[in-house]
């Protein structure tokens, strides 16, 4: 986010996921941007990736992340009595799908509160553990636009020659 905020990113929106399904792990580093920016959003996540990966994170990263999850964790727990069934639903079935633990809204705030503290050490070992060591993939969201890429401009990008700015 501050690398957005300072205009340093190609991209508007970022993050890292893993998903799984059933025997199945998915591990993908995604942005959202302009489609004329594709190739710096591409080489931003693979920087962004490696410097994770190799250096970790800072206890400023660490405690803004854990700010962010208990201030969602917080607005879930107040508004979950007015959401919809539907949507009720729909996270019960994901969670199953994902085989994942069911928690109420409440209960994920309370579970968010007690990692709270949690170590920068340990979130660096605990990432690399669920990006299975750098077997992910890169995910791009942008508008459909003739600057789109073609496989093989994304292809043409030597993830090699990127190089992450440890700094940031």
């Amino acid at each position: 986010q501050d690398m957005v905020q300072k205009g340093e990113a190609a991209w508007m929106y970022a993050a890292a996921d893993v998903d799984s399904f059933l025997d199945l792990r998915q591990s993908a580093a995604f942005a959202v941007g302009r489609a004329d920016q594709w190739d710096g959003m591409v080489e931003g996540l693979i920087a962004e990736m490696k410097r994770a990966l190799d250096h970790g994170f800072s206890a400023d990263e660490v405690d803004r992340a854990t700010r962010d999850m208990i201030a969602g964790a917080e607005r879930a727990a107040e508004t979950e009595s007015t959401v919809q069934a539907d949507a009720h639903v729909q996270r019960i079935a994901r969670g199953v799908q994902r085989e994942s633990v069911l928690m109420s809204a409440q209960q994920r705030l309370e579970l968010v509160r007690e990692i709270a503290g949690v170590e920068p050490g340990d979130v660096a070992e605990a990432f690399a553990a669920a990006m299975g060591g750098r077997n992910y993939q890169y995910v791009l969201v942008m508008p459909e636009s003739e600057t789109n890429p073609t496989a093989a401009d994304v292809l043409a990008i030597d993830e090699d020659e990127v190089r992450p700015d440890a700094s940031l």
